[in-house]
């Protein structure tokens, strides 16, 4: 199933008029609109090739966005889900980088909300990360980094998942990831380290931030 959106991600009430020619995969509302998301989205644009409905590997596998900490560029990748909710086949993935044993927990930080306008989406994210990343050995987020700059990639440490499911909470039925998806996680970082700043400022050290995160 796919998540694939009918809104224009950029200004969301607008009314689609345009649609990505190279990746067949994101629609804007104006040439404006995709002018405006066109920095970020050519990133991960020609990727989707080869993670369309003709590529899945199995039935039970469904596309995701990694955000490697050692590679310049986010990908899309195939977790088979199998008798799984998606974000404990995005766990496995995150411990499957490390060698056993490993001292640390996975964690799941969920999106309800579109970023940006605080519209409820037809579908949740979930982004799978360590559980504490920001107090841990992880390094920063290179792909992150160099998508969103230097700070992003600072503040978002070790790797990330970003997997998709329609019902609300964790135990949801598996969707694909879309272009869309993709920029939403983008906006929610941004938006993540905005709110770190702000409370910064008040005091507030930055790893209290994620009160609304599920530990596995």
């Amino acid at each position: 199933m796919n998540t694939f959106t009918k809104s224009c991600p950029i200004c969301l009430p607008g009314e689609v008029t345009k649609r990505c020619t190279g990746c067949y995969g994101m629609v804007y509302c104006s040439l404006a609109c995709q002018k405006k998301d066109w920095k970020t989205h050519k990133v991960l644009c020609q990727n989707l090739t080869g993670f369309r409905e003709n590529d899945r590997p199995s039935s039970d596998s469904y596309r995701c966005i990694y955000f490697p900490d050692n590679e310049e560029k986010p990908r899309f990748i195939w977790l088979k889900v199998s008798g799984s909710e998606v974000t404990d086949a995005a766990s496995d993935f995150i411990e499957a980088l490390f060698p056993l044993p490993h001292d640390f927990s996975v964690a799941h930080q969920p999106i309800f909300d579109t970023p940006i306008f605080e519209k409820e989406m037809n579908h949740d994210l979930w982004i799978t990360h360590r559980a504490d990343y920001l107090m841990d050995v992880s390094v920063p987020n290179q792909s992150i980094m160099s998508v969103l700059g230097p700070e992003l990639g600072t503040f978002f440490r070790g790797p990330m998942v970003v997997s998709c499911c329609i019902e609300k909470g964790e135990d949801g039925i598996a969707v694909d990831a879309s272009m869309a998806d993709y920029r939403y996680a983008l906006d929610h970082f941004l938006q993540r380290k905005k709110s770190s700043d702000i409370k910064q400022h008040h005091g507030v050290p930055p790893w209290f931030a994620d009160l609304m995160t599920w530990e596995r």
